[in-house]
């Protein structure tokens, strides 16, 4: 019995050593969370702040990784076994940027893109490093909750023409709160209502809408028209790195917002 306690104790501390080892091993789960640059390795070896207004993003699915490089959007095929990770050349969009350092810093993330050779994730942080096992990019988790944000409308979904920006001299606005509640400004007239969120997914209305009437500027109210007509369409709703996009069933965007002030 006093061999058997003994090989007993000995199976479970090898067994609790495997467990260490693997979770040590274990990059963690890179799929799910949109995730936004806070960091990376400049070109003379030390970790550099991102610029805070052209926000990097990256946003892992099966096999593919997409998001927001600073100027442009990116995707690229990737390659993890739960610790090492590899990703092929992205493919990148062509816009330029005039505001200082954002394509610099663009041009930085997307080279270390391709020196990256493993990756760790903890809580609300990511890190990847190269085959040298040198940190050179740190992300941190984006804060998918509504509850408690004000936003600023950007662009919306007209009905006719397309996706089209706010007017200029107007202000559209959207505010979530903490008991269901969902309040704005389109730019003449307030609304109001309840919302529901169920994971990514959010249930919007019925709105109620004050009843003036605004001729400056023009076209405010056939935005007014616009607004409303595409938050009825809203099904989902993602939070990137510095905005908030509603879709609709389909996946097309209905409106993207920015911070409110």
């Amino acid at each position: 019995m006093a061999v058997g306690a003994c090989m007993l104790v000995f199976a479970l501390s090898f067994c609790c050593g495997c467990i260490e080892e693997s979770a040590e091993n274990s990059g963690g789960a890179l799929a799910g969370p949109v995730w936004v640059l806070e960091t990376y390795m400049g070109v003379d070896g030390i970790m550099t702040a991102t610029l805070g207004a052209s926000p990097v993003t990256a946003e892992f699915t099966e096999g593919s990784v997409l998001g927001d490089s600073g100027c442009n959007q990116y995707n690229a095929a990737y390659i993890t076994d739960g610790a090492s990770l590899t990703f092929d050349t992205p493919v990148v969009t062509l816009i330029y940027c005039e505001e200082p350092g954002v394509m610099a810093q663009e041009s930085r993330y997307l080279f270390l893109m391709g020196t990256v050779a493993g990756y760790t994730v903890s809580d609300d942080r990511l890190t990847l490093k190269n085959s040298s096992k040198e940190v050179i990019l740190t992300f941190r988790k984006v804060d998918q909750n509504l509850t408690e944000t004000q936003w600023t409308l950007s662009g919306y979904r007209d009905g006719t023409v397309g996706f089209v920006s706010v007017l200029a001299g107007s202000s559209v606005t959207a505010t979530f709160d903490k008991d269901g509640h969902m309040s704005g400004n389109t730019g003449c007239n307030s609304y109001s209502g309840p919302y529901l969120v169920a994971g990514k997914s959010i249930f919007i209305g019925p709105l109620a809408i004050t009843e003036m009437y605004c001729m400056d500027p023009d076209g405010v109210m056939s935005q007014e028209s616009g607004y409303m007509s595409a938050l009825r369409d809203v099904v989902s709703y993602h939070i990137g790195g510095k905005d908030l996009t509603l879709y609709d069933k389909y996946g097309n965007p209905c409106a993207r917002f920015m911070p409110a002030p």
